[in-house]
Parts: structure tokens; C-alpha cells; sequence
């Protein structure tokens, strides 16, 4: 056994020495410099590759600027570490400790790295495209080491910062750098330093801490041991790749041959169109698209597409269209480059127009226009186009659109202006909205005998149409977003009804491409087309007027008779039109009763008194007998109050509609914090309305009774609601699709049509983890929306919602309402995700696999148990929704029939913020609560009215879906800006201020 020992002994020595030995002579893959590095330019998925790029760094050195541009050794740059107090007391004795270290005078000397040369990291991005503000740029190590900034670090440093730069030579000679090129001895490279410009009080360029902490912001602070600022610790060495995180819609590019991609170029201004065809028929006008897609050809090939003119009988003026770009013969293009034959018929140019960009020098885009003399033959027509321009040169052709004027009974009016006009608003261009905006003028005069009808029409090629690229269509005071849409290799053509406003005489449609705070979207620009029709016979709209609620007393509409007259978009005085219709209102039999009309003089109601005892409602026609059961409406100012019926808490609050309530004798509660109980009894025989005006409990908070009124007069039918935007930072700015909101977060936006909308935030330089979020608006009521740069809330997978049992049911995700029905394709976050639907009363958890990948089905199969949850909240009374689905209750209620898992759970109340959380129920786990605390915001009422009545109201530039007269509540405090839209007038009137618990009004007349 001894001699055994020994001999084991010995060869773990020999192994020692000869591992040892290994050491010496071979540096570990990890510690062996980077001698290539890839840029990559990411979509906004954070997964398309737009553009990609490998370089050695030899190709950095002899193809790219070095810096310093010195490069001789005479500037040496310092990096500062972290400030210990030992350090600080001897350097700064007696001082208070500050561990920023303003004066950059600790802890430098073995930061100091020396005469080094590399490249900018700024040239590195130009090499895949480029950034645009609000991307961000990664620079990542092999290991894995990553640092992460905006763009504007890269691009516009702070002089104290300098530019970032990826070296690959090193001129100090230590053992923490080594020495020379990557590929001589500089073991750390490449390496990620920076080039300070400033200096310390004794010449060096130091980057240090303090310059750190002016230059960015705090999310991007490196803390050594999380304890001690330290600038040196963003200096990421052994750099492989650099990775730009775009804000770039998937759709709008690929994969790139890794020769750095292509993209397009930034900054266009628009020009004017030129009108040409124009008269009037008795006729319609046609727009057909040929079929066949983009196409790439090159000198002496020919595209092929196909027209389907099936539809079009007795045509009497037709002009073809074709649309080219991309011609790389630039500015040797020419219009005699294409030849067209349609259906074996050779075309003769019309007319050739070409935008070759501001230097003459970008892409060409050109449009082709061909008089068609012959007949239109119906049918599917065959189109040939001939490329002949110079040797090698090539270009994209979309394929074009047939402009028809077709015989018909209808008198039709029509206006033409064609042309090839690229326009694309880039801020860091210079080129702002206004500049990238093309126009079409159309100056003739309308005639306007009788009913007419007036349509814009939009042809343009390359657009986008989405919360990155955005597009608006513009007639006079009508705007449109996104309508140009079909996309970046696509023909779109955007149709609007414009007939409001029209008018008589020097018309203009405008089309722009729209920033905010970025690159708006690219379009080229090729046709407008005005065209003024007899209307239908039917075209006086019944849908138009607001629904009415189902209560007698209160259904009624203002006669136009009752308003005073007021000059054209300016705002109505006060007192005259609330005399009239408190008058009105107050003649109605139970508001009358509960409600006497103010004294004249005074500002509002009398001290409050006892409210009397309801009576029946008289009625001068025999009663019928006294049915078991009737509808009962409750409307109080404010709204909200809980509704307790007979000593029993329904579980609603107002405004409330009660179906069925027996007849007979009832007791009436309305419970509202801060304003006292209401209490009464009465006898309720037929449908009936109570309307009640709710005493504060603070003197200083007055109901405005004209609200009261207005509520009892419009019901409880809404077609607009409202979200409460907030963010993990105060003030930032709101988009609600694409169109930027008055007032930063956080923010109650109300009046915003029910439906699916894009909301979208921006502040500065942070990158929030989502920056656009969809949400589904809810008529009357104010739905959460919460935007964070802390993590969460990623949507990165896109997955086929599959449930044959639920087929057509509505779906949620993650608790919030999709808008769409089973089957359906919704986007999920990569963990934890689940899908809701409400079916038969029963609110449904399915957990979505996290091993369903990006494009892949889940089926719903397995029903999950059900289970109660008791939702509560301070105050009481407010509505609950779970996974988005309305429960119908307000808190404090007990939800049955839900299913373990997860749920979100949303609680929302008139005049406070609302909040939404979400609970995990475990199987066989009962009983669970959730609770919420609510917060008021002030807030005021917004009543819209005009003569005549009926006519369409938007906020915010959108269509709200309400028509006048409408009284908006919950209104945040603020100016805004109200247009109202009639038959053939609209009027838009400035800076309508909210004032807290008043009600604004707006009153407009429109030409009829």
C-alpha cells in the first residue's frame, strides 16, 4: 500500500507541472482578443434583421476614420474607478466624502490607457443603415458582457463623454492591456473606450464619474458592487458585436445580404401635384389596380401584370397609370424608357413625371400616364411593360391603376391631379410635416344644387400606415391617419368622405408623411382625384342622431328653437341657453318633480331641501293594467353612486338601468362618497327615470345642476369612454393612434371613441420595455394603461387562439380585452401567458405553453374549475371587470363562477382613476380577495351641442362617435380643441376650457 501511495503522488505531480506548464503557453479562449466584430440592425421585434454586417479590424483600420485623429501619441485618454473614502480622505482630507468626485482627481493614474486608436462606433452603425432617435445601440462582448444606450449617445455625445470608440491598438505597455494591435498583444481588445474632450483642472482627459453623471441619464449609471459610481465599468473590452435595436416595423424589411442592407433615404419635401383631367358626366368614376405585384427589371426585360376591367360597361374616358422607382439610371432617366401594351394594344405616352430627389441623385420616381383611345375591353386584360433604359440600369415597377369615367345616371363632377412627388419628414433632416407634405389643388368651382355627395381619393406607392410610419390624408378641416396602408412594395389607395368640407370653390387635399419625434412614414406620391356626385336618395342619415335610451320622459331632443342664436364656431353664452333648457327640462313630470327650477338670478339650485315623495307619473291617456313589471333609470350628478334598492345593495351604481323591477311601492338609496345619502320612496307603475342631484358633503364642491340635466337628458346610451395613461415616469408624452395628446402622463384621455386604439409614449432618451401598447376603450367608462422602462409587458410571440368549444367568443390576453373572437391570432408575452374568455356567465383561465413558439397554434381544450373571487375596493361602488369582460357589479361584489389560474382584474369608478392588478387563484385554493384603493383626479364636463342637431364630434382630431348634443364627464381639467361635423359644414372651436366639477359647453352652427 506504501508503495502504491508514492507512485500516485508522483504522477499527480507530473500532471500539475505539465498543466501548469499548458498555462504558461496558451491563453484561455476568454482572455484571447476579439479580431472581428458583427453589427447588426434589428426591427422593432427585436428579431427581423434589417441589415448585418462583418468586419475584421484591419477593414476597420484601413476603410473607416481612426481616432483619435491624432493618432500619434500625444493625447492620453483616462477612464475613473469607483472613489473609496480612504482615497477620498487622503486626496481631500477634512472634506465631506462625495463619491462622484467632481474634480476627477482620484483614482486615474492606473486607468490611464494610454495612446490608443480604433473606430467610432457611430461609423460602425453607418455601416447597416444607421439609427433614428429613440433606437437603441448595444455593444456586447464575447462573453456575453453587454451595455446598452440610446442612439443620441452614440451620435450627439455630451463633450464630457466624447465618442465611443472601439479600439484595436493600444500604446501602454502594461499587464492589464498589453501592448500594440489585437494581433501583437493588446489582450483586451477590441475595447470599448471613451474619448472625453474636457478636461480635468490638470489637463486630462478624464472620463470620470461626475462626467458620467451629467452626461446620461440615471438608468444608464454603472455602480461598482452596486455601491460606487465608476465610469471605467461601462468600458466593455473583447467587443464582437454591436447591435442597433430599431423602432422599425418587421413588415418594413429582412434579412440583408450582409453587405449592410439598403434603406431608403431620409428627408423628402413635397411639391405640388398638377391637375389635368376634370369635367362632368352623367357618370361614376372608377379606380382599378392592376394585379401582378412589384417588380424588379432590368434593361430589355419585361414585367407582366394583369387588369381586370370585368366591372366597368360603357366607359367614356380612361387613363392608365404605371409607377416606377428605384431607377437606377437616375438622372439619365427618361420618359421614353418604358413601352406598354395593354391586351395587345400599344400605348402612347400621355404624360411623364419624375422626382429625382434634392440632389438629383437618389432613386428616381416616376410615373407613366397613357390616354386610352380605344374602347376598354371587359374582362382580365393582359399588361406588358418594356424596360428600356441604359445598359445595367434597372428599376422596380408596382404596376399601375386604371382612372375610368363610367356612363351612368348620376351627375358626377371629377378633378385629377397626377404626378411622381417622394416625400418622407425626418426631423434630423430638417424636413418637418409641413415640408413632407404633397398637395392637390383643385380650384374650379363646386356646384352645389341639392344633396351631394364628395369623395377624396389617394394613390400613392411605398407607404406604410403604422404607429411607426404614419401617414395622414387632410382635406381643409377633415384629417385621416393611415388610410395610405397597403405597404412598402404595394400600391395604396386611400378613400374618405369629405363632404362636410367642401367647399365652393378652391378645394385641396393634402397628403403628408407625419413625425413625431422620428421618421415619419416614406410615401410616393402619384394621383389625387376629387370627385362631387348626386347624393342618394336616402342619404339624409337616421343613424346619425344619437340612440335613444329606452325612458319616455327623457328621450326627447332639444328643439333647435330653444338655443340662442350664436355666431358661427364661437362658444355659447351660458345663461340664455340654460334657461331655456332648464325650462325645457322642468317640464318633464318626474324631473320636474324632484328638481324645481332655480330661482332667476342665482347660480345654481337653492340650499338643498327634503327631496318630496315620488307620485305616479300621470298620463292623459286611460292606464293600462298595472303591469308585474317595469324598467327603472337612475341617473345621479355626480355619477357612481351605489344603488340600494329596497334596503338591498344591487351591486351597481349609477347611472343605472334596472330591468324589470316589480311594481309597487319601493325604498330608494344613492350612496356616493363625500355627498350625503339619498334616500325616498315612491310607487313605480311604468318605465320610469329619477334623476338626483347629490348634496357634497364639502361646501366648497358644488354639483353643477346643468350637468344633472344634461345626463337626464342624454341617458345612459354612450358611444365614447376613456384610459388613464401612466407611465414609471411623470411626464411623458401621449400618442393615441398616431396622433400626439395635449398633456403628458399621467393623463385621463376621455372622449375617445369605443374600439381598439394605439397608445403610445416617448420621454427623451429613455427606451421603455413597450412603447406602444393596444388597449380596448369601453363606452362610459376609464380603463388603466401603464407603460414601464423597468421590464415586462413584452409581446413577443404571435399565436393562433384555438378553442372549438368557444368558437366566436370574444378573447383577452393577460387579462386585457383583444377585440377579437375565437379562432384568433393574438400577440403573448414569452412567459407566463394566458388567454380569457367569458362564456355563459363563467370567466375562463387557459395558460398558454411557453413551448408554443412565435407562429404556432394553442387550443383551449381542458375547462378549467371554478372557483369565487371577492373584489373590493375604497371607495365602494366600482364597476368590476374581469379579463376585460364587465361582471355588471361593483364593488364590494363576489364574483362566481371563475376559474383558477390567472386573471386580471380591473376596477373602475366615475370621477377616480381606475386600477387593475392581476390574481393567481391555485386549484382547490378558495375564498381569495382582492382589493383596491381608488385615487380622484379633478375633472369637469364637456357639453357639445349645434344647430342643427346631429352633427358628428371629435377630440383629440378623432372621431369621439358621439353626436351633438353630448355631454362629455369625467373630463381631465384643460383646453381643448372640439370640431363638429355635419351633413355639409363642420366647425372647429379653440381652447374650451375644463374647469374642476363645471361643465364647459360648446356650441356651434353648422350650414345645413
Amino acid at each position: 500500500m506504501k508503495s502504491m501511495h508514492s507512485t500516485t503522488a508522483r504522477c499527480l505531480a507530473v500532471t500539475a507541472l505539465f498543466l501548469f506548464l499548458v498555462a504558461l503557453i496558451a491563453v484561455p479562449a476568454s482572455a484571447a482578443p476579439t479580431t472581428e466584430l458583427t453589427v447588426t440592425k434589428l426591427a422593432s421585434d427585436d428579431e427581423t434583421v434589417l441589415g448585418q454586417k462583418t468586419v475584421t479590424w484591419e477593414w476597420m483600420r484601413d476603410n473607416l476614420p481612426n481616432l483619435p485623429k491624432e493618432g500619434g501619441g500625444e493625447t492620453t485618454y483616462y477612464n475613473q474607478g469607483p472613489i473609496f473614502d480612504s482615497a477620498w480622505e487622503k486626496k481631500h482630507p477634512g472634506e465631506d466624502y462625495d463619491y462622484w468626485n467632481p474634480t476627477e482627481d482620484i483614482n486615474l493614474d492606473y486607468k490611464d490607457y494610454g495612446e490608443f486608436k480604433g473606430t467610432d462606433v457611430k461609423d460602425l452603425c453607418e455601416l447597416v443603415g444607421g439609427v433614428a432617435k429613440g433606437d437603441m445601440i448595444e455593444i456586447k462582448a464575447r462573453d456575453g458582457m453587454y451595455k446598452k444606450w440610446p442612439a443620441e449617445y452614440v451620435y450627439s455625445p455630451n463633450p464630457r463623454q466624447g465618442p465611443m470608440v472601439i479600439a484595436w491598438y493600444h500604446g501602454k505597455e502594461d499587464e492589464g492591456h498589453g501592448y500594440g494591435y489585437i494581433d501583437e498583444g493588446f489582450s483586451n481588445g477590441m475595447r470599448l473606450y471613451f474619448l472625453a474632450e474636457t478636461t480635468n483642472d490638470a489637463g486630462m482627459h478624464v472620463w470620470g464619474n461626475w462626467d458620467m453623471h451629467e452626461s446620461w441619464d440615471e438608468e444608464y449609471w454603472y455602480f461598482y458592487n452596486n455601491e460606487l459610481p465608476s465610469a471605467s465599468g461601462s468600458s466593455v473590452y473583447h467587443v464582437d458585436r454591436i447591435i442597433i435595436h430599431s423602432q422599425i416595423d418587421p413588415s418594413q424589411g429582412g434579412s440583408s445580404s450582409g453587405d449592410g442592407g439598403s434603406f431608403r433615404p431620409h428627408g423628402f419635401e413635397g411639391a405640388t401635384l398638377t391637375p389635368t383631367l376634370h369635367g362632368t358626366v352623367n357618370g361614376s368614376i372608377s379606380l382599378l389596380q392592376t394585379d401582378g405585384g412589384a417588380q424588379n427589371i432590368t434593361s430589355g426585360e419585361t414585367a407582366h401584370f394583369t387588369l381586370n376591367t370585368t366591372t366597368l360597361e360603357d366607359v367614356e374616358t380612361a387613363r392608365l397609370y404605371l409607377f416606377g422607382t428605384n431607377n437606377t439610371a437616375k438622372d439619365e432617366a427618361e420618359k421614353g424608357d418604358l413601352s406598354a401594351v395593354l391586351d395587345s394594344q400599344g400605348l402612347s405616352l400621355t404624360e411623364y413625371y419624375a422626382d429625382l430627389g434634392p440632389e438629383n441623385d437618389e432613386p428616381a420616381v416616376e410615373t407613366w400616364c397613357y390616354d386610352l383611345k380605344a374602347a376598354v375591353p371587359a374582362g382580365n386584360l393582359s399588361l406588358d411593360v418594356n424596360y428600356r433604359g441604359p445598359e445595367e440600369a434597372g428599376l422596380t415597377l408596382y404596376g399601375g391603376v386604371l382612372f375610368a369615367v363610367v356612363r351612368e345616371n348620376a351627375t358626377t363632377t371629377y378633378w385629377v391631379a397626377e404626378g411622381a412627388d417622394a416625400i418622407e419628414a425626418d426631423p434630423d433632416a430638417g424636413v418637418d410635416e409641413e415640408a413632407a407634405t404633397s398637395k392637390a389643388e383643385f380650384a374650379e368651382e363646386v356646384m352645389r344644387d341639392g344633396d351631394i355627395e364628395a369623395r377624396v381619393y389617394s394613390v400613392v406607392t411605398g407607404a406604410c400606415g403604422n404607429d411607426t410610419y404614419t401617414n395622414a390624408l387632410t382635406f381643409h378641416d377633415g384629417e385621416w391617419m393611415n388610410l395610405l396602408n397597403a405597404g412598402e412594395e404595394k400600391i395604396s389607395i386611400g378613400e374618405a368622405e369629405v363632404t362636410p368640407y367642401l367647399r365652393p370653390v378652391e378645394n385641396t387635399l393634402a397628403v403628408s408623411s407625419v413625425s413625431y419625434d422620428e421618421r415619419g412614414d416614406y410615401l410616393e406620391n402619384r394621383l389625387a382625384v376629387l370627385v362631387v356626385s348626386d347624393a342618394e336618395p336616402e342619404a339624409t342619415p337616421t343613424t346619425a342622431q344619437t340612440t335613444a335610451p329606452p325612458t319616455v320622459q327623457t328621450t326627447a331632443t332639444l328643439p333647435p328653437t330653444t338655443l340662442p342664436e350664436v355666431g358661427d364656431g364661437e362658444d355659447a353664452q351660458e345663461g340664455d341657453l340654460w334657461s331655456g333648457l332648464l325650462g325645457w327640462l322642468h317640464a318633464l313630470p318626474l324631473v320636474g318633480s324632484l328638481f324645481p327650477a332655480p330661482a332667476a338670478g342665482t347660480d345654481g339650485p337653492a340650499a338643498p331641501t327634503p327631496p318630496p315623495v315620488l307620485e305616479p307619473v300621470s298620463t292623459p291617456f286611460p292606464a293600462p293594467a298595472l303591469p308585474e313589471s317595469a324598467p327603472l333609470t337612475i341617473i345621479t350628478a355626480p355619477a357612481g353612486a351605489q344603488v340600494v334598492l329596497d334596503g338591498e345593495y344591487l351591486g351597481k351604481i349609477t347611472p343605472a338601468r334596472l330591468e324589470d323591477v316589480s311594481t309597487g311601492t319601493h325604498s330608494l338609496e344613492l350612496v356616493l362618497e363625500g355627498y350625503r345619502s339619498y334616500e325616498t320612496t315612491f310607487d313605480l307603475t311604468e318605465e320610469t327615470d329619477v334623476t338626483i342631484a347629490l348634496e357634497s358633503t364639502n361646501p366648497n364642491t358644488k354639483v353643477d345642476p346643468d350637468g344633472l340635466d344634461l345626463l337626464a337628458m342624454q341617458g345612459s346610451d354612450l358611444r365614447s369612454g376613456g384610459v388613464y395613461v401612466a407611465a414609471s415616469d411623470a411626464g411623458a408624452t401621449i400618442y393615441i393612434d398616431g396622433r400626439k395628446i395635449d398633456g403628458m402622463t399621467p393623463k385621463v384621455v376621455n372622449g375617445l371613441k369605443e374600439g381598439r386604439h394605439k397608445v403610445k409614449i416617448k420621454k427623451d432618451k429613455i427606451s421603455y420595455n413597450v412603447d406602444t401598447k393596444e388597449v380596448w376603450v369601453v363606452a362610459g367608462k376609464v380603463v388603466p394603461l401603464y407603460f414601464s422602462r423597468y421590464g415586462g409587458g413584452s409581446m413577443d410571440r404571435a399565436v393562433t387562439v384555438e378553442a372549438p368549444a368557444y368558437k366566436g367568443k370574444m378573447c383577452a390576453v393577460n387579462g386585457h380585452a383583444t377585440g377579437k373572437k375565437i379562432p384568433a391570432k393574438v400577440k403573448v408575452p414569452p412567459l407566463t401567458a394566458y388567454v380569457s374568455l367569458c362564456h355563459n356567465g363563467t370567466y375562463l383561465s387557459f395558460p398558454i405553453s411557453d413551448r408554443v413558439e412565435d407562429g404556432g397554434t394553442a387550443t383551449l381544450d381542458d375547462v378549467p374549475g371554478l372557483t369565487t373571487l371577492r373584489v373590493d375596493s375604497t371607495p365602494g361602488g366600482a364597476e368590476v371587470f374581469i379579463d376585460g369582460f364587465a361582471t355588471g357589479h361593483a364593488t364590494p361584489a363576489l364574483i362566481e363562477n371563475i376559474s383558477y389560474g390567472r386573471h386580471g382584474v380591473m376596477v373602475t369608478k366615475p370621477g377616480y382613476l381606475p386600477k387593475e392588478d392581476e390574481v393567481f387563484i391555485p386549484e382547490r385554493i378558495d375564498d381569495r380577495a382582492i382589493k383596491f384603493t381608488l385615487d380622484t383626479y379633478a375633472h369637469g364636463g364637456l357639453y357639445v351641442n349645434s344647430t342643427p342637431a346631429g352633427g358628428r364630434i371629435y377630440l383629440y382630431g378623432k372621431n369621439t362617435g358621439e353626436v351633438t348634443p353630448h355631454l362629455f364627464t369625467g373630463m381631465d381639467i384643460g383646453k381643448y380643441s372640439v370640431k363638429v361635423v355635419g351633413r355639409s359644414d363642420s366647425k372647429t372651436v379653440e381652447d374650451v376650457m375644463i374647469h374642476p366639477d363645471q361643465v364647459a359647453t360648446c356650441e356651434v352652427r353648422l350650414r345645413r
